[in-house]
């Protein structure tokens, strides 16, 4: 039994590697090529960055109108939404017990190298705003995976 335990162990983490770098292909096309809507991702002429915290959230949440309802849902919560998998598959790719410490760490340097991407292509907004909310998202994974392998059935 044991041999077959250790087997099943590696082939479910071959698969959890398979998942994340399925995971981090598809985020790249999506921060680097392809926006949402009908929007795709040309480089610019010049560098744009926002470095002071909260600032594209607050101007997001005051001038709703400005921005119209897919702008905002997109920058809001769609910065979310998308970093939840990179939070539950590193969660879910630790040997122990998952540590939040950990997942953050590691969360915050692949945000921080794709956003610096985005800044050195000028194909989107270096934002330190997106990697608060990318953080965000990380978290809320991380934690819907423990509370799932806390009750897991299988």
């Amino acid at each position: 039994m044991g041999s077959n335990f250790r087997k099943s162990s590696y082939i479910s983490s071959i698969f959890k590697i398979f998942l994340l770098a399925l995971y981090l292909t598809l985020l790249s096309w999506r921060m680097f090529f392809y926006a949402y809507s009908n929007f795709y991702r040309v480089p610019g002429r010049a560098y744009q960055y926002n470095l002071v915290p909260l600032k594209t959230i607050y101007s997001l949440i005051v001038s709703y109108s400005r921005y119209g309802f897919t702008v905002w849902a997109y920058n809001l919560f769609g910065n979310i939404a998308v970093f939840m998998p990179l939070g539950f598959l590193l969660a879910a790719l630790q040997k122990k017990k998952s540590s939040l410490v950990a997942v953050l760490i590691c969360s915050f340097f692949i945000i921080l190298f794709a956003e610096s991407m985005q800044l050195i292509m000028k194909v989107g907004v270096f934002d330190i705003d997106d990697i608060i909310l990318n953080l965000i998202g990380c978290l809320v994974g991380c934690r819907a995976y423990r509370i799932l392998a806390k009750h897991k059935p299988w």
